[in-house]
């Protein structure tokens, strides 16, 4: 967990440090951006789990996989700017995500939201918290009181299919929301501030 933590906060804080440049793109799509900081980033996340961990295996949204799991069965899993087009126009709503997994499922994971200065973390064995404080899911079980947040996947928007899923969502629930980062989105389920 500790890995985790600073792994996230380390790539979360050089984002910040580099803000001016967030613009700078290696690749861009209709409805997305890859940044030369998303690659920077995940290679400061990957630098502190290697100096800790050298034989785990890192999977990073911005290089390829390492094969299968590395020593110990540990799989390192990063999104180094999750929500790159909030981060691109200055929206604060984006994150950096760490999280170890092995074999059996989850160890330790850590969201760091820079802008806002929340750090949400779990492991197998500790609490959810954020900020170091204990959180907990909502206690709204009636989907027409819930807010359930989602995204609009851009490789299938044009087909409809994920528009149709949030029309659904609109008319059934108090509220239905994208805020663009997936992470994030999670965080607030986990905190309660979000039923789904």
């Amino acid at each position: 967990l500790k890995c985790a933590i600073d792994a996230a906060q380390t790539a979360g804080e050089y984002a910040l440090r580099n803000y001016a440049s967030r613009r700078e793109a290696v690749k861009t799509f209709q409805h997305d951006v890859k940044l030369k900081l998303d690659l920077e980033c995940q290679e400061q996340a990957e630098q502190v789990i290697r100096k800790v961990f050298p034989e785990h295996a890192i999977l990073g949204e911005e290089s390829p996989a390492d094969v299968g799991a590395g020593a110990e069965g540990i799989q390192w899993i990063i999104d180094p700017i999750d929500g790159t087009v909030n981060f691109t126009h200055g929206l604060p709503l984006w994150c950096c995500s760490v999280a170890a997994c092995s074999p059996e499922g989850a160890l330790a994971g850590a969201v760091y939201a820079p802008v806002m200065r929340e750090l949400y973390t779990a492991s197998s064995d500790t609490p959810s918290t954020v900020n170091g404080k204990a959180i907990r899911v909502s206690d709204i079980a009636d989907l027409g009181r819930a807010i359930v947040h989602t995204g609009i996947d851009r490789d299938t928007a044009r087909h409809g299919k994920p528009l149709a899923v949030f029309e659904r969502l609109a008319f059934q629930t108090q509220k239905a929301r994208v805020m663009g980062s997936a992470a994030y989105d999670i965080c607030q389920v986990a905190s309660g501030h979000a039923e789904g």
